[in-house]
């Protein structure tokens, strides 16, 4: 008997398109798992997505040129409190870290 491992559906909220690459690369990495990403540019897309699709998490970068800091988050998670977020930033202060873990 074979079990079908459905993919992990994930929105990538990331407007650098060499990062989102980046992001997908490492996702790949992980044995045993399958993604299904959706790359989005911008939060309004991101909540858009999630209102029609069944995601399981999302990965965000907080460094969006039409969202500040980590507006990105907040609009995702007033859309879907529960859903896992993964934010990924290669510049992020000190301060922004710990908003982003409470």
């Amino acid at each position: 008997m074979h079990l079908i491992k459905e993919a992990v559906r994930l929105p990538v909220c990331e407007d650098n398109l060499a990062d989102a690459e980046l992001a997908e690369d490492r996702l790949f990495d992980i044995p045993g798992l399958n993604f299904e990403l959706s790359p989005v540019g911008n939060p309004g897309d991101a909540v858009r997505l999630l209102n029609v699709s069944d995601c399981d998490a999302t990965v965000i970068d907080p460094n969006l040129p039409d969202s500040l800091g980590l507006d990105t988050l907040r609009a995702v998670r007033a859309t879907r409190a529960s859903l896992p977020n993964i934010v990924l930033s290669g510049a992020i202060s000190d301060d922004a870290r710990l908003q982003t873990l409470r």
